[in-house]
């Protein structure tokens, strides 16, 4: 199945991508947009992943959370066991597990798979992790950022979540 995401990766640059800097991590209300941008696109992209990062202005932190980045793939056929496989995998890493949502395990939220071409699925795998970020993955990194940079909560104010977009 061959399928356009031109589209997607339109949007990705248009949030991303400053004359003036280069490569822009968008903070987390123009992440929401964007997240938004590429659902209402209703197409799919082969790979996007998403690197939350902590920066801290006053003590130019930069916290990179690679263990819990979002990383969906698209692919000519699903298997119940390819998802199996990549849920273990996270789940074997030696990290703080992030908490679940209602409907269970943290890493198939961060690690789906949807058919190349289903927009529908794509939708609800990006809507779906816009939930889970919201509602309990955040609250749970600046509890890890807390505790890896030596922050005090003095320094909230002068702090903010961005994102990485990584896509194929």
């Amino acid at each position: 199945m061959n399928y356009r995401n031109d589209v997607i990766k339109e949007i990705i640059e248009l949030y991303t991508v400053r004359q003036e800097v280069g490569i822009f991590h968008p903070d987390l209300n123009n992440f929401m947009l964007l997240l938004e941008d590429i659902i209402d696109a209703r197409e799919t992209i082969e790979q996007l992943s998403i690197i939350p990062h902590y920066v801290n202005m006053k003590h130019r932190v930069d916290v990179v959370l690679n263990d819990y980045a979002f990383d969906l793939s698209c692919r000519i056929t699903v298997h119940t066991d390819d998802l199996d496989r990549r849920v273990q995998r996270r789940g074997e890493d030696s990290i703080k597990w992030p908490p679940a949502d209602d409907k269970g395990n943290p890493w198939e939220i961060l690690t789906p798979l949807c058919l190349q071409g289903d927009a529908a699925q794509f939708g609800y795998l990006l809507r779906r992790y816009q939930r889970y970020l919201i509602d309990t993955l955040l609250p749970f990194l600046f509890e890890q950022v807390f505790n890896q940079s030596g922050l005090e909560e003095i320094d909230v104010p002068y702090g903010f979540f961005c994102f990485e977009i990584q896509r194929c």
